[in-house]
């Protein structure tokens, strides 16, 4: 399945460019994966400092489906709102990854 990603500028000069992008992906593979993936090659950003917290939303204006966070590229945290897992065909056509800067995730997830 294709799936259509976006996600918030992290700083001034990261919205330079746009961060839409399409991937094909197996829609079998659990959401949690797929995250861990986009924050190893960078389509998620590193962070200075290390930490940073994403509210994971199908659209940007959607309700929210969870919360991951990484530690140092890694992601250390990983929470959904509804149920304990989601495939990728679960999740839908897109997936938009909202920037809570460096706030602790279970704070963030709390606010939900």
């Amino acid at each position: 399945m294709l799936i259509r990603l976006d996600r918030d500028s992290v700083a001034a000069g990261d919205d330079v460019d746009s961060h839409e992008e399409m991937r094909e992906v197996d829609g079998r593979q659990p959401l949690e994966r797929f995250v861990a993936e986009l924050f190893r090659d960078g389509y998620l950003p590193r962070i200075s400092g290390g930490k940073a917290s994403w509210v994971m939303r199908r659209s940007r204006r959607a309700e929210p489906l969870g919360v991951a966070a990484t530690k140092y590229s890694e992601m250390h945290v990983f929470r959904l709102t509804e149920t304990d897992s989601l495939d990728l065909n679960e999740v839908g056509e897109s997936l938009f990854f909202e920037y809570a800067a460096q706030t602790n995730p279970n704070e963030v997830f709390e606010g939900l």
